[in-house]
């Protein structure tokens, strides 16, 4: 009898790790596992995520803004200033295709200096799943506290290789 329940218990685990198919990455962040499927999700889920967002933190003032969704995709932009400077900016788009929803941005250096080579398509985060007012990309997850509140999580790689998390809280203006 135990050994049925543990071969069954089994089974459950090994099919429930092709279903999840995500890997914790940070606190709050996830990334695709090697079973990943894109997520079926429709870009009108995200509409939450459209306004004006802006936070600021220790000198830094982060500015982020979205369109509502049209025709399949919505489009944003961030920026950053540091002591009251702009340092950097996206552009962001987010799309559906026939591999998912994903979310692709682009870097610029002050005055629009591109980071990636001018041919490529930036950075692409593809999105895992959504949970409420909660959008889990691969690396990144943006979560709306409150209808004022968002708070945007990023995994990324410190200079040692680690993977360290940034969390930006804004506020609807």
């Amino acid at each position: 009898m135990i050994k049925k329940f543990c071969l069954l218990l089994m089974a459950i685990i090994f099919t429930c790790q092709f279903l999840i198919a995500q890997d914790v990455y940070t606190e709050h962040t996830l990334t695709a596992g090697k079973n990943y499927k894109p997520c079926t999700c429709k870009i009108e889920q995200l509409s939450w995520m459209a306004g004006n967002w802006q936070g600021a933190d220790d000198g830094v003032i982060s500015e982020e803004q979205w369109a509502r969704p049209i025709a399949g995709n919505m489009m944003g932009m961030y920026r950053m200033f540091v002591k009251g400077k702009p340092l950097f900016y996206e552009l962001m788009l987010l799309m559906q295709d026939s591999a998912g929803v994903k979310l692709q941005l682009k870097h610029f250096w002050h005055p629009l200096k591109g980071w990636e080579h001018r041919d490529s398509t930036g950075v692409i985060f593809p999105l895992l799943k959504i949970e409420g007012k909660k959008a889990f990309f691969d690396g990144m997850t943006y979560e709306l506290i409150s209808k004022n509140e968002l708070v945007v999580y990023l995994a990324e790689t410190i200079q040692s290789g680690m993977i360290k998390e940034e969390i930006f809280r804004m506020k609807k203006n």
